[in-house]
């Protein structure tokens, strides 16, 4: 199927588009000009002839044009009246947004809204959907979603419209872009299968993220995105696992449960990404575009202290990774490096003080990377504590010195930020320049150390799945 003009429309209809402002009121005409909407934009209301300055038309057959997506504003009853009126061919697209079908148990009110788009040669995203944001075809689901050069590279399907929006603003200061994000609703007539197969075929998306209550074809999604896991990485934020969720997912978009057990089959078979919320998305998703995928599950685990050594082993050997102890000879080549006092040498690695030392730093990575038995590193590092103390300005130049020499690295390096300092009023004035500082270098990090290796077990599953996958062709 070919999403082209879903995605990047060349002509909109918005229906129900008002001149009068209301709370609640989605003012999709306003946000479409705001983001710099290129094509056509015929507002479709029969109350007004003039809508912000947009000739307005009495309904979509009246528009002088072919019409490639129609945003459809109104109750749900006249939703299908809309669409049984237009003429066929008339419209490519639409979507749908008004809720009260499929997941308040309305399916024959849902059943007619498909049979009318079906009769008009429309296909549906929705309903009860929030649309779609386009970094190049410039639409908007919420007012002020950024926009930037470039294309972007991470593609998000949604059933959530708030998260399908949300995460656009999530992802505007994590230093990679969102190419865009589908809001799909109850899935009535496309659904996510339909999307995944789209943006396997488009080269400027490298990942694929999705967040999903239910699958309308559960053999077509499996045995898709275990074949497209394989080209693009694809990550799935499920929700509705447990038995109360899935209650609250079926009130939602109508959502049949898949109860956990079912699910973590389904992420074993197709080596799908699973993630737990949008910030996960965002973590995993740097990670997955800056590093190299670690070849083996073994870590080198480097932290400024001896507690924090410890809790960073145990969370590691829980999530099903390796903390090996160092060989003698390396150990020895770090002894001449590492002072003899509050540090550790055998892996986890502390080395105390020395933790803000970029030069020490280097050299034991430098070190330890030749080892082939390591296949990835975690620093944990308490990089932006305080301003004109040396501990700051030492943690800008580390990381500058991380990221030049993951240039020349076949491992990858992961940072992991320490949690505390993220409430901390005089660290956040200077967190905004570290994170600068790493999205530059284009290191991939965590807002704690949990969510780090987390984060690694989940990448080094992926990379066992390929793994494996290479192995049996």
């Amino acid at each position: 199927m070919d999403l082209t003009r879903l995605i990047e429309p060349q002509s909109v209809a918005i229906v129900g588009a008002s001149a009068k402002k209301a709370p609640g009121r989605y003012e999709f005409l306003a946000w479409y000009k705001a983001a710099g909407f290129p094509g056509k934009i015929y507002p479709v209301n029969p109350n007004y002839e003039e809508v912000l300055g947009h000739k307005c038309y009495p309904s979509l057959n009246d528009v002088p044009e072919n019409i490639d997506l129609a945003l459809i504003m109104l109750p749900a009853e006249s939703s299908i009246a809309v669409l049984r009126e237009a003429a066929p061919g008339k419209v490519k697209f639409a979507f749908i947004i008004a809720s009260g079908f499929g997941e308040l148990g309305n399916a024959d009110l849902e059943n007619e809204l498909v049979d009318a788009a079906k009769y008009s040669g429309i296909r549906i995203l929705g309903p009860n959907c929030m649309g779609i944001y386009s970094r190049n075809g410039r639409t908007a689901q919420a007012a002020r979603q950024p926009y930037g050069p470039g294309s972007g590279e991470i593609a998000m399907i949604s059933q959530s419209g708030g998260n399908a929006a949300n995460i656009v603003r999530t992802f505007t200061n994590s230093g990679v872009d969102m190419h865009s994000s589908i809001s799909i609703g109850n899935q009535s007539d496309l659904c996510i299968e339909d999307f995944i197969e789209w943006y396997d075929r488009d080269e400027d998306v490298k990942i694929i993220s999705g967040y999903v209550e239910d699958f309308k074809n559960g053999r077509r999604f499996v045995e898709m995105t275990g074949d497209v896991s394989t080209r693009k990485p694809v990550i799935i934020w499920k929700g509705g696992t447990t038995e109360r969720g899935s209650q609250a997912a079926s009130s939602h978009t109508g959502a049949l449960s898949i109860p956990g057990g079912i699910w973590n089959g389904v992420l074993r078979q197709t080596g799908i990404i699973p993630a737990d919320n949008l910030l996960e998305i965002v973590y995993l998703s740097r990670a997955l575009l800056w590093n190299p995928l670690p070849e083996g599950p073994a870590l080198c685990l480097i932290s400024p202290g001896g507690a924090h050594s410890v809790t960073m082993t145990d969370a590691s050997i829980n999530e099903g990774l390796e903390v090996p102890i160092l060989s003698q000879s390396t150990r020895n080549s770090l002894s001449e490096i590492i002072a003899k006092v509050n540090t550790i040498i055998d892996n986890p690695i502390d080395v105390g003080a020395a933790s803000y030392r970029p030069d020490i730093l280097k050299k034991t990575i430098e070190i330890v990377s030749k080892e082939k038995y390591i296949h990835a590193f975690i620093i944990y590092q308490f990089l932006y504590p305080f301003r004109e103390t040396g501990a700051f300005e030492l943690g800008l130049e580390l990381i500058k010195t991380i990221g030049e020499m993951k240039k020349f690295m076949d491992k990858p390096v992961y940072i992991a930020l320490y949690r505390p300092y993220l409430n901390f009023p005089v660290a956040d004035e200077a967190k905004r320049e570290i994170i600068e500082q790493l999205n530059r270098y284009k290191i991939p990090y965590t807002g704690d150390m949990e969510s780090c290796i987390k984060m690694v077990g989940r990448i080094w599953r992926y990379s066992r799945y390929l793994q494996t996958k290479k192995r049996i062709q």
